[in-house]
């Protein structure tokens, strides 16, 4: 059989019945693996998770240790209550979503808030760009509430670190 694991080549040898079940079962879902539907598969959110990033760069969101390194722990709660906030915003539109889009942007934000604190920023970010254009995609409206609930809660905190940055320069403590 191939793929056996994550090598790719003929493997063969011998097995009792249970194990070539338990075999089959695996690979089976080794193989729905490669079939599963990629955001990069759909041409519109591939086209909106690419306005969402290109929005990203422009306003420096992307660090250069974004590929290496989480968000700290004030960045983690302040990307956690986003999408908290953007489930609830989920829930307030769910009538007027498709049930299909509902579901997948709901588990694409508890996915993100599962992976907060083990992924890179970088891989954090490509998240929230999915589940930005997910929403773009479901619906205007939905999408519009989304992006600019992202970019309003972003700009309030870059507001209050250029405030705290400017307090400590006053009191002298930079």
């Amino acid at each position: 059989m191939s793929p056996l694991d994550d090598t790719i080549g003929i493997h063969s040898f011998l097995l009792n019945e249970q194990q070539l079940s338990d075999y089959l079962t695996s690979w089976c879902k080794r193989i729905e693996f490669y079939h599963r539907e990629s955001i990069l598969d759909d041409p519109i959110l591939n086209a909106y998770n690419k306005e969402i990033k290109d929005e990203f760069n422009k306003i420096q969101l992307i660090d250069e240790d974004a590929n290496s390194i989480p968000f700290n722990i004030s960045q983690q709660r302040f990307l956690v209550s986003f999408l908290k906030e953007t489930d609830t915003l989920l829930e307030e539109n769910k009538s007027d979503l498709e049930e299909i889009d509902y579901k997948d942007i709901r588990k694409s934000i508890t996915n993100t808030i599962r992976s907060i604190s083990k992924e890179t920023k970088q891989q954090i970010l490509n998240r929230i760009s999915e589940i930005l254009a997910k929403s773009r995609k479901s619906s205007f409206e939905f999408g519009e509430k989304c992006v600019t609930s992202f970019f309003k809660a972003i700009a309030s905190e870059a507001g209050k670190a250029v405030f705290k940055a400017v307090a400590g320069c006053l009191s002298g403590t930079t």
